[in-house]
């Protein structure tokens, strides 16, 4: 049997921020509808799993169609634990490098998502041979981040500071936004982590990457997805 492509995404029951984010309605569907249907939509995946401490979400999971073989045990749910411990637990429960060639995590909490950039980084991955990392463009370079310290005065995140500077002085900084990492199931097995080694970055357009995080955020992803629904907002 050839290798195949699996989807794992997290989507545990408690979310401290926002309550109950994962079956909160999102312009009228819960919120983890909108990537297990991306998800399901895709040329590039062959399998799409929902790694979940909750009976509720493994029903409604199910419904939509993805795989919800078990639930996740208690201990991989708390707030400590890193989010791709239970991606990394769905697939050695379920046969590893012997039955998958690539792994996807995807985040329902950046439901903006498409299956087009779903298809994108998996071929990335493969043709690079490498893991993709989907990132968010700040438009900014490193000289305009700072850190706030124990008194509140501004210190620079880069040792030499410098001023002044111009648009194109040095590149520009993207940040890491969980919402469509891929990797080989060999190398993500032996490290544990979607983030080793020299990653292939995959930039992603601002508005699909919008990751909900807080109550302004939920209200925020909510207005653009009716604005792309009306065509008003373009990704």
């Amino acid at each position: 049997m050839d290798k195949r492509v699996i989807a794992v995404i997290p989507a545990k029951g408690f979310s401290r921020r926002v309550p109950g984010k994962n079956m909160r309605l999102f312009n009228g569907k819960p919120l983890l509808y909108y990537t297990i249907v991306q998800a399901l939509r895709s040329g590039m995946v062959d399998e799409v799993y929902v790694s979940t401490d909750s009976p509720e979400i493994r029903q409604f999971a199910q419904e939509c169609g993805a795989r919800v073989p078990f639930l996740r045990p208690a201990e991989l749910a708390a707030d400590h634990v890193h989010g791709s411990v239970p991606i990394l637990h769905m697939l050695e429960q379920l046969g590893g490098s012997s039955k998958y060639s690539h792994c996807l995590q995807l985040l329902p909490s950046s439901p903006l998502k498409t299956s087009k950039t779903i298809d994108a980084v998996v071929t990335l991955s493969i043709e690079r041979n490498s893991n993709v990392l989907s990132v968010t463009p700040t438009g900014k370079m490193v000289f305009h981040f700072r850190t706030i310290d124990e008194a509140g005065r501004l210190q620079p995140v880069e040792k030499e500071a410098a001023f002044n500077l111009q648009s194109g002085d040095r590149p520009e900084v993207h940040c890491l936004n969980g919402a469509v990492y891929c990797a080989s199931v060999n190398e993500l097995l032996r490290h544990r982590t979607f983030q080793y080694g020299n990653p292939v970055a995959f930039p992603m357009d601002p508005i699909e990457a919008l990751d909900i995080d807080t109550e302004t955020d939920f209200i925020v992803a909510e207005q653009c997805a009716a604005l792309l629904d009306k065509g008003v907002l373009r990704t």
